[in-house]
């Protein structure tokens, strides 16, 4: 599973965006609940809503991550 370290790593680099990056976290922790209260019942459609949900939190976090890496190197360098 390719979210949880791409999500740590997201809020570990993006310091000043770290608010942008929590968000796929406040979709996915009651995802990841319902996972667990269906495995819990035996449900065999237990793990449906994370391999729904899973790329889309994937890719807006690339996209931040993309997206503040373009702003990064487009500021004008410090003189020194």
């Amino acid at each position: 599973m390719v979210y949880p370290p791409l999500q740590a790593f997201a809020i570990w680099r993006l310091k000043g965006w770290s608010h942008v990056a929590v968000i796929p976290a406040l979709v996915m922790v009651p995802v990841l609940g319902h996972a667990a209260y269906a495995y819990a019942q035996n449900s065999n459609l237990w793990p449906i809503f994370i391999i729904f949900v899973s790329p889309l939190a994937n890719a807006f976090l690339l996209v931040v991550l993309l997206a503040s890496g373009r702003r990064r190197n487009n500021e004008p360098a410090a003189n020194t």
